[in-house]
């Protein structure tokens, strides 16, 4: 009991920051857990300041809220005038906490100061509005790259394109795969393969990774769906199969498996 008092209270605290006022009123609410819902005083209160601090304000704290964490200031700036005055502002009123600047040359970024104020901006976005900002995001976050490839992908499916961010969804799956950020690889993975290379030869080392990264994850019978998979799409393609990669991930699976009790004979390479 007291652990779970315990649990409770840092909950409580990573959501509101331990500010008074968003502690009183998710206590008040009785919204302290982690996916509780936002106190009607709280949505209120950040509705009517951004409301004050102006048009940008609002436009910065939705981004923020949609994008999930941090982002440089030269990124907000490139979507709302006179950014770093805006988010100056923002900080001075609690709602954003500015975060890098001055150490050691780090790029400044700014985030919503903490959970309940993203729950509550985002909350307040119809699903129309959501769907805009993450199509807004995707476009202010491509210069990034393949350093943003899990971002683009995130965003680019969110705003209703998937089949462009299959192919970012890849190489932040392959990234995080090679990290051994297994589980995040494959989310990316599983991203990726909604819209999947129509040539079979692509098609089935890329199912393949992720088959492996799906093992290494715990994650068996999706890694057996991704592994059958892939042997499927190899049959359908009349190049010799490419050794190596196939082996592997059979090696991964049965390993798995044999510290189930549950040892499946591998398909049979061609």
């Amino acid at each position: 009991e007291r652990r779970q008092s315990q649990a409770a209270a840092a909950t409580l605290h990573r959501r509101t920051g331990g500010n008074p006022f968003f502690v009183e009123a998710a206590i008040g609410a009785g919204a302290t857990g982690e996916a509780a819902p936002v106190p009607w005083t709280v949505a209120e209160t950040v509705s009517e300041l951004l409301d004050d601090l102006g048009g940008g304000a609002r436009s910065i704290a939705e981004l923020l809220a949609v994008h999930g964490g941090p982002l440089p200031l030269d990124v907000l700036s490139s979507v709302v005038a006179d950014a770093e005055r805006v988010v100056d502002l923002l900080e001075r009123s609690g709602i954003v906490l500015v975060v890098g600047a001055g150490l050691g040359g780090a790029v400044a970024e700014a985030r919503l100061r903490h959970a309940l104020i993203a729950d509550a901006v985002a909350a307040s976005l119809d699903p129309v509005a959501r769907v805009a900002r993450h199509a807004q995001l995707a476009e202010v976050l491509a210069p990034g790259g393949a350093d943003r490839a899990a971002d683009l992908a995130r965003h680019l499916s969110a705003s209703g394109d998937p089949e462009r961010a299959a192919p970012w969804a890849v190489i932040a799956a392959d990234r995080l795969s090679v990290r051994g950020s297994h589980q995040r690889a494959v989310e990316m993975y599983e991203l990726a393969l909604t819209h999947p290379p129509g040539e079979p030869r692509l098609r089935s080392t890329l199912l393949e990774r992720a088959s492996v990264s799906a093992a290494l994850a715990g994650r068996v019978e999706l890694a057996g769906a991704w592994g059958r998979a892939a042997y499927a799409a190899r049959t359908d393609d009349d190049r010799p199969r490419e050794a190596g990669r196939g082996w592997a991930n059979t090696f991964v699976l049965r390993a798995l498996d044999d510290t189930r009790g549950e040892v499946r004979d591998p398909a049979p390479d061609p």
